[in-house]
């Protein structure tokens, strides 16, 4: 997989077509090209080499310009995206230690402590002001202050013959008739074959947040644990307005 990525990067490299001229976000247009400008990245199949067009400026000192790296939607950094994504989710549910086993066990790369602190300082560099902006624009109905809550659940319902889809209903009746069957442990599982549909019910409503402190979550004293709040208001409770719900097929 590192070789095939290796070679189409190698092919894109050679069909890379020179411009005349290209202008940065920093507005200095750059009309000199040099060829062969490599740089490496990591990815999640091994480490490769990237070669492309850097262009610059005669008249300004100003860094080089890759318009490769932008079209491939290339890092700064060594490591690819997909794999910062994979040390960020790795990280968020343990130990660095942890993230850095998962991630070479699943990937075959081995990232060091001060990268992988590196990669989730990065990640995690907006996240005061994610959430210090305004509501969605898209929802100009929703509350202000409140919170838009999607909820969804799944479960498996045993169906009557007549609510079965038809292809169903032929594997259904073949089973009953001593037809072959899939090779079970469990009687009860061949049994129940054929006989399930998914039901699926979705609920989006608006409610207002609850902010919690420490001594709601771990109280000290016996008064803290008399006055802490347990629950959040439920659904339909005076606090939320439910906007739709999936009812369950029949």
């Amino acid at each position: 997989m590192r070789q095939i990525m290796q070679d189409q990067l190698d092919a894109r490299a050679a069909a890379e077509r020179r411009r005349r001229e290209v202008t940065g976000a920093d507005g200095v247009v750059r009309t000199r090209a040099e060829r062969g400008h490599v740089r490496l990245l990591t990815a999640t199949v091994g480490r490769v080499e990237i070669s492309r067009i850097a262009y610059r400026s005669p008249a300004v000192k100003v860094g080089n310009l890759h318009v490769a790296d932008a079209e491939l939607a290339l890092p700064a950094q060594l490591y690819s995206r997909p794999l910062q994504r994979a040390v960020v989710h790795e990280a968020a549910s343990g130990s660095l230690r942890q993230a850095a086993q998962a991630v070479e066990r699943t990937t075959g790369q081995r990232i060091g402590t001060r990268q992988l602190m590196e990669i989730c300082a990065r990640a995690a560099a907006d996240i005061n002001a994610f959430y210090a902006a305004p509501p969605d624009a898209a929802a100009p109905h929703a509350p202000a202050g409140e919170l838009l809550v999607l909820s969804c659940d799944a479960t498996g319902v045993n169906m009557i013959p007549a609510g079965l889809r038809e292809a169903t209903r032929a594997a259904a009746e073949a089973q009953a008739q001593g037809g072959p069957q899939p090779p079970s442990a469990q009687l009860a599982d061949r049994e129940r074959g054929g006989r399930r549909r998914m039901a699926t019910v979705t609920a989006v409503y608006d409610t207002a947040p609850v902010v919690r402190t420490a001594a709601d979550i771990l109280p000290r004293t016996a008064a803290e644990r008399e006055t802490r709040r347990r629950e959040a208001p439920a659904p339909g409770s005076g606090r939320s307005t439910p906007r739709c719900g999936t009812p369950p097929p029949r």
